[in-house]
């Protein structure tokens, strides 16, 4: 008996000591998430299609009302950071939750925290892509994008992609089914994007509009994109501390939602293990 615990201890140790630490935890993830938004053609579109389209057609048609080229590549940049980083981040998580996905995950080793970090990472890194495209193609149509900026667009577009990814993850909790989250998610944040100056200049609505627009987590995300593109001289822009810091706060607001609500199973499963899920997410 004292040979077997022996050999049985000693296999323990060395299981444990095969643990994958928690870096190589979160890319693994990280890799798993990509995998699945390449899969989905909605990504594609919305991350680097339909920002582009729109910045060629504004571009040809000079139909931005009094607004400069920093505010329409700032605004549409941010557009493509918010479609890719709550509507089809957020979609993406109800489709894997209703296809059992998040409930095999749920029942695996991997802990709670390392999905979430590894899905807003992944989908950040889809933003990222986003912004780049957007900001090259600006260039190239001979937009004021200067490489000076660079350094502080990311630094923007880092805090703008993960605000609104953790956002999505949280609005991803009260979307009852796959069907529905197309347009609950469009209704939550297409209104909130019009509002934000993307499409109109915030300067040009009413003062009450825009007072709450500010307040609002996408206003001061396309504030900062457009405030960092005007920077003139040939330093190194700084982005504004203000609206990072509101990026910041919508940031912990979506991830304390998230943990709170989270759902690993659709609807039909949750008297089954409802106080389970609740455990597991906080």
């Amino acid at each position: 008996m004292k040979v077997h615990d022996r050999r049985t201890e000693s296999s323990a140790k060395k299981t444990v000591k095969r643990l994958p630490g928690p870096g190589h935890v979160i890319m693994g993830q990280v890799a798993y998430q990509l995998r699945l938004l390449a899969r989905t053609p909605r990504a594609a579109f919305s991350a680097f299609l339909l920002p582009v389209l729109l910045l060629v057609a504004f571009h040809l048609l000079r139909s931005y009302s009094g607004s400069s080229d920093p505010a329409l590549v700032g605004g549409l940049t941010a557009f493509g950071v918010i479609m890719t980083g709550y509507a089809t981040h957020a979609g993406a998580v109800v489709a894997a939750r209703e296809r059992g996905v998040l409930k095999r995950l749920r029942g695996s080793p991997l802990p709670p925290w390392a999905y979430f970090a590894g899905s807003i990472l992944a989908t950040t890194a889809l933003c990222l892509l986003s912004a780049a495209v957007t900001l090259l193609v600006a260039r190239l149509l001979g937009m004021q994008v200067r490489p000076a900026e660079g350094p502080a667009l990311l630094a923007v577009v880092l805090f703008g992609a993960i605000s609104w990814a953790a956002l999505g993850t949280a609005v991803a909790a009260f979307i009852p089914d796959a069907g529905s989250a197309g347009p609950l998610l469009s209704a939550t944040y297409l209104p909130v994007v019009f509002v934000s100056g993307v499409f109109v200049p915030i300067a040009a609505e009413p003062g009450w509009l825009a007072t709450m627009a500010r307040w609002l987590p996408a206003e001061p995300f396309i504030h900062a994109l457009s405030t960092t593109l005007q920077a003139g001289g040939s330093g190194v822009a700084a982005p504004p501390a203000g609206d990072l810091l509101n990026c910041t706060l919508w940031a912990v607001v979506g991830l304390y939602v998230a943990l709170r609500h989270f759902r690993w199973e659709p609807r039909g499963g949750e008297h089954r293990g409802h106080a389970t899920r609740e455990v597991g997410a906080q």
